[in-house]
């Protein structure tokens, strides 16, 4: 029995994590794809991610689950894996020890065109020192991955939205509206659609959950907007589903929807809020205006929302943050207290005043 033969691939991309990154890759992609239809691309990248990098008939999309190709015999399978694309360039936007491996694997077996991601890794440094931080912004990874592609021999051009397919959402919202007895679908369509992910990977991201909740239940009870919530783990669910029960106006998505199914619904929300999480960077994919609330990190690190305007970010000024560019790092007071200065009635303003602007 033979094999089937691949087809040699023109790019081959690698970015195995985390999440956001990986949203944050897949508008330049997906440009870059496009413009070049005679080429061929494959992204490789976390299952669940698929559909990020779905609809462009020359990019390919090869799930990859890191945790099995664990220590250096794993990253031989991996290898393998992808060996048998035969790739003629290698992009790699992650830049970690496994992608270094692999790169060299490749560069061994005659894939001498291989281009990697420059991080600033200095630049972050100065951003998040203790003393004599440099508050200034540094060049957006969106920016890094194009750099990528250019002194790979693309073109440089401005990344454009190439929006997936929003069908459906009309259809999963009478869904979720005859579970809760809901009769009038039109009204329901003509509500001004609030998506709100309140959790984040780590602490120094995440804005206390109870403040979030008195949001979730004052703008339910206002009746201007419905308010649609997501999340990821099990705990977080559980508590998501208890707001939906005790707020009026309130839907639980998480748990609900495959990923797919997440993006077109999200899609649809006319304002998102979130941490600076996974999440901002799938509203912000989806063309969704996302009002963003930051703690231990910051927007000027580069990680900031695709084509969110900067005004959207609800931050505290003390002086010691950004103290982490991906908030791994604990909080240097103990307290959090960038979060902590961030109040209930501010993020009820901000919301207001999105609304407000938009009639102007």
């Amino acid at each position: 029995m033979h094999r089937k033969t691949i087809p040699q691939t023109d790019v081959l991309i690698l970015r195995f994590s985390a999440l956001g990154d990986i949203a944050m890759t897949a508008p330049v992609v997906r440009s870059y794809a496009q413009a070049y239809p005679n080429l061929s691309f494959v992204m490789t990248s976390v299952p669940m991610l698929e559909p990020l990098f779905a609809g462009i008939p020359n990019l390919k999309f090869e799930g990859i689950d890191t945790k099995e190709y664990n220590g250096i015999l794993g990253i031989f399978r991996l290898y393998r894996r992808l060996h048998r694309f035969r790739p003629k360039q290698l992009l790699d936007l992650h830049q970690v020890l496994r992608t270094y491996l692999l790169c060299a694997l490749f560069f061994l077996s005659g894939t001498t065109s291989i281009f990697g991601v420059k991080k600033g890794r200095r630049q972050r440094f100065q951003l998040t020192k203790a003393k004599g931080k440099r508050l200034q912004p540094i060049p957006s990874m969106i920016s890094k991955y194009i750099d990528v592609f250019v002194r790979s021999g693309f073109l440089p051009f401005p990344i454009h939205h190439i929006p997936l397919n929003k069908r459906g959402a009309s259809t999963l919202l009478k869904l979720y509206s005859s579970a809760k007895g809901e009769q009038d679908i039109k009204k329901l369509e003509h509500e001004k659609w609030l998506g709100i992910a309140p959790f984040a990977k780590h602490p120094t991201k995440e804005w206390p959950v109870e403040r979030m909740e008195r949001v979730v239940d004052q703008i339910g009870t206002s009746g201007k907007y419905r308010t649609f919530l997501f999340g990821g783990g099990t705990l977080e669910r559980a508590m998501l589903k208890n707001w939906e029960l005790r707020y009026p106006n309130t839907v639980c998505v998480a748990g609900t929807l495959d990923f797919a199914q997440e993006l077109t619904l999200m899609g649809k929300m006319d304002l998102f809020i979130s941490m600076d999480s996974a999440n901002m960077h799938f509203a912000s994919f989806m063309g969704v205006p996302v009002l963003s609330i930051w703690g231990g990190t910051h927007p000027y690190a580069g990680f900031y929302g695709w084509r969110q305007d900067p005004n959207l970010a609800i931050q505290s000024q003390i002086k010691c943050r950004p103290c982490s560019v991906f908030g791994s790092k604990p909080c240097r007071l103990g307290t959090l207290a960038c979060l902590q200065e961030i109040s209930v009635e501010e993020v009820l303003h901000r919301i207001e005043q999105f609304f407000a602007d938009e009639l102007h």
